[in-house]
């Protein structure tokens, strides 16, 4: 239960990151990123030049935005996979 605002000051946040994809690009570590097949707030498609940025492994999960709470073993099986 956040105060009034903090919401919008997060995503108002999120939404003024500049140079994320150039900052991706600098990363030599293994990425994986775990994404939620039916997403409607953050879909899969967005995320794929940061995928490409980072050289990412990509792990769907069947689920929504709340993909842990939907598909918690998908989530756990990608997390083994990407620590494999």
């Amino acid at each position: 239960r956040a105060r009034p605002g903090v919401l919008f000051k997060d995503l108002a946040a999120c939404n003024a990151y500049a140079h994320g994809l150039q900052a991706a690009e600098r990363v030599r570590c293994p990425a994986h990123l775990v994404l939620a097949q039916f997403d409607q707030m953050t879909p899969t498609r967005a995320a794929q030049q940061l995928a490409t940025s980072l050289k990412a492994t990509v792990h769907t999960v069947p689920a929504g935005h709340f993909l842990m709470q939907e598909c918690p073993d998908g989530v756990l099986h990608a997390l083994r996979q990407a620590l494999a």
